[in-house]
C-alpha cells in the first residue's frame, strides 16, 4: 500500500481514540475545562454508563460567541500560545484536543454565555461534521450535552464495559475532581438519581468523607505541610488494594506510581501484610519541575528530581503519623478467676501458680543480649513501670492510664528497624571471621554498586571481587551472633527487586528483614534491665505503636477496663 494522507474525518477518529478511551475520559475533561473557566459549581448527569447521555454544567467564565465555532477544531486552546508555556502549565487542559476528540465520536451540543454577552450562544455537531450554532437562552457559563457516544466507532463501543461498570468509573472520576479542587460544589447524578455530592466548603476533609462515609470521620488525621496537603486515615482503617490512595499534584489528580508507593510504604509499618491504606494527598510543587505533557489523558506526570519528591513525602507522612498513632486498646475481655473451676470448687494449685506469676519478674541469669545501645544506661520512661515478662513472650507494664502488653519481637523489631533506618550507633558492623562471598548478574551487581554506601551505613561491609563476585566482611553488630548465611541472605534480597510481589524497595525490604532476624525472640527470656532497655529505646522510636510489617508493639487495658472486669463500675 503506498503512503498517503488519512482524511481528515478518520485522523480525527484516531485521534479521539486516544482522548477520549471511555464514558469517564468524557467526564474528566469536560469537568477539567470547567475548572480552568473557574466555576465555583459543576453539575454533571448522566444515563446508562454515561453511553447514552452525559450533560456537564458549570457557572463558569463561558465561551466568547465568536470562539465557539473553534472549542471542535483539533489543537485549538486558550491555555496556551508558545513552546514556551509547555514548561509552566498551570491549567488543567491544555492539547486543544478533548472537545474535538469528543465531537469526533458523539452528538454533541455546547450551550455557553459569558458575563459580556447578552444571549447564550450553541454549537451543535454530529460525529464532528454537520456544525450549527445560533443564539439561545442561558446563564452565564457552559453546558456540554454527550450523546450516543462512539455512535460512529463501533469497535470503541465494544470495548467498553457495562453500563454499571462505566457508571463506577465516572463516580471514581468525579470523586477525584472534587477532592482536587474542594472549594467547588460537585453534583452527581445517575439515572435521574444524585448519588454523590459536595458543598464547596474548601475542606478536603468534607469531600473525603463524602466519598468514603461518615464513620471515618473520627479516623481522618489532617496534613498541613508546604510540600504535602490533605487528610490520613488512621492506619486501623485499610483496605485490599491502592485505589484507596488518592494523589494530587498541584491539584491535578495523577497516578504516578512511584508517590504512591511511598505512600503505601510508610504505612506498610503500621498495618499488616496485604493491606493498604487510606489518604487523599495534593502535593505542592514548582510547576516547571512537573512535566505534566506525558500521557494522552494527562493521568501521569514525570518529576524533575522524583527520588527527591519521594525522600520529602516519605519524611512528613512518618513525622504526622508518629504523632498520631495510638496505642491499641484491649477488647477481648478477661475471664474472671470464677470461671477456671466449677460452682463450689477452688482453682488448683497450678491455676493460682499461674495467675501469681503473671507478675513475677523473670529469671535475671536468662536474658538475651543485644537490646539498646551496650554501654547505655537502662532508664524506664516516666510513663512506665516494668512489671515482668509472661509466657517468655510478652512483657508487662503500668502506665498512667492503665496495663500495657508489649509483644518483646514485636518491640524490639521496631527498634532495630529505626536504629538502621536512622544509621543509629546500634547499627554498628562487627567483622565476620570468615568473609562470605555473593555471585550476582550484571544487573543485580549495578544495583549493589549504586546502593553500596547505603548498606555499609546500614552496617554491612562489602566488596567488589571482579566478574560479578562480591565479599562480604561485615554485618550489623545485633545479627553477628546469629550465625546466618548471610551473604546469601543479601543476594535474596537484591534478587527480588524486580519482584511485582514484593512492596517497597530492596533496601526497604532489607531494613526490614535484618530488624527481624537481629531481634529477640518468643521465648527468649529477659532480664529486668533489658526489660527496662528496650522499653526506653522502644518510646523513643518515632512510630513505636507497631513493628514494621504493621502489627502492634502493644496493647492497653485500661483502668476503666479493669474496674469493670473486677465490678467496680
Amino acid at each position: 500500500m503506498s503512503v498517503q494522507v488519512l482524511p481528515a474525518a478518520l485522523a480525527a477518529k484516531i485521534a479521539a481514540g486516544e482522548v477520549v478511551e471511555r464514558p469517564a475520559s468524557v467526564v474528566k475533561e469536560l469537568c477539567e475545562n470547567a475548572l480552568d473557566a473557574q466555576a465555583t459549581a459543576i453539575a454533571i448527569s448522566i444515563e446508562q454508563g454515561g453511553l447514552r447521555r452525559i450533560h456537564v454544567e458549570d457557572d463558569g467564565d463561558g465561551i466568547a460567541a465568536d470562539d465557539l465555532s473553534l472549542t471542535v477544531r483539533r489543537y485549538a486552546t486558550s491555555k496556551i500560545s508558545s513552546v514556551d508555556d509547555l514548561a509552566a502549565i498551570r491549567s488543567l487542559g491544555f492539547r486543544g484536543e478533548a472537545l474535538a476528540s469528543i465531537a469526533a465520536v458523539s452528538h454533541l451540543d455546547i450551550r455557553s454565555r459569558t458575563a459580556q454577552d447578552l444571549a447564550a450562544q450553541q454549537l451543535s455537531a454530529v460525529g464532528g461534521e454537520h456544525i450549527e450554532i445560533r443564539s439561545t437562552a442561558g446563564p452565564v457559563g457552559t453546558a456540554i450535552d454527550v450523546r450516543h457516544l462512539f455512535f460512529n466507532v463501533p469497535a470503541r463501543l465494544a470495548f467498553c464495559k457495562s453500563p454499571q461498570a462505566e457508571t463506577q468509573r465516572i463516580i471514581q472520576c468525579v470523586q477525584h475532581l472534587a477532592l482536587s479542587q474542594p472549594a467547588v460544589r460537585f453534583t452527581l447524578n445517575v439515572n435521574g438519581r444524585e448519588v454523590f455530592a459536595t458543598t464547596g466548603s474548601g475542606r478536603m476533609e468534607d469531600v473525603f468523607i463524602a466519598m468514603h462515609g461518615h464513620e471515618l470521620a473520627e479516623q481522618l488525621i489532617p496534613l498541613d505541610d508546604p510540600l504535602v496537603q490533605g487528610v490520613l486515615v488512621q492506619p486501623t482503617v485499610h483496605r485490599g488494594n491502592r485505589t484507596g490512595v488518592s494523589l494530587f499534584v498541584n491539584s491535578r489528580w495523577v497516578q504516578q506510581r512511584a508517590l504512591v508507593y511511598t505512600v503505601t510504604d510508610v504505612y506498610a509499618e503500621l498495618m499488616p501484610d496485604g493491606r493498604y491504606p487510606l489518604a487523599a494527598l495534593n502535593l505542592a510543587l514548582p510547576v516547571e519541575d512537573v512535566d505534566v505533557n506525558v500521557h494522552p489523558q494527562k493521568s501521569d506526570i514525570r518529576l524533575r528530581d522524583a527520588a527527591r519528591v519521594a525522600r520529602q513525602l516519605r519524611h512528613v507522612l512518618r513525622s504526622v503519623l508518629a504523632q498520631h498513632v495510638a496505642v491499641q486498646p484491649m477488647r477481648q475481655h478477661f475471664q474472671s478467676m470464677d470461671s477456671w473451676r466449677s460452682p463450689g470448687t477452688q482453682p488448683s494449685a497450678d491455676q493460682t501458680r499461674g495467675a501469681v506469676d503473671l507478675f513475677r519478674p523473670p529469671d535475671a541469669n536468662g536474658g538475651t543480649s543485644g537490646i539498646g545501645p551496650p554501654d547505655a544506661a537502662p532508664s524506664t520512661p516516666a510513663e512506665f513501670r516494668v512489671l515482668g515478662q509472661i509466657g517468655a513472650m510478652y512483657l508487662i507494664a503500668e502506665g498512667v492510664d492503665g496495663m500495657y502488653l508489649i509483644d518483646q519481637h514485636s518491640a524490639h523489631e521496631r527498634v532495630l528497624y529505626e536504629a538502621v533506618l536512622k544509621r543509629l550507633p546500634e547499627a554498628q558492623s562487627q567483622q565476620l571471621l570468615e568473609p562470605q562471598s555473593l555471585t550476582l548478574s550484571p544487573t543485580h551487581v549495578q544495583w549493589l554498586e549504586a546502593n553500596v554506601e547505603e548498606l555499609q551505613r546500614m552496617g554491612f561491609a562489602l566488596e567488589s571481587f571482579g566478574a560479578g563476585a562480591w565479599l562480604l566482611r561485615a554485618v550489623p553488630l545485633f545479627l553477628a551472633e546469629k550465625g546466618h548465611d548471610w551473604g546469601q541472605f543479601v543476594k535474596t534480597v537484591i534478587e527480588q527487586k524486580d519482584n511485582p510481589d514484593y512492596r517497597g524497595d530492596p533496601l526497604e525490604r532489607l531494613r526490614w528483614v535484618i530488624a527481624c532476624h537481629g531481634a529477640v525472640k518468643a521465648g527468649d527470656t529477659l532480664a529486668h534491665e533489658q526489660i527496662v532497655a528496650l522499653l526506653g529505646a522502644l518510646e523513643r522510636c518515632d512510630l513505636a505503636r507497631t513493628c514494621p510489617h504493621g502489627r502492634p508493639t502493644m496493647v492497653r487495658l485500661s483502668h476503666a477496663q479493669l474496674a469493670r472486669e473486677f465490678g467496680r463500675t
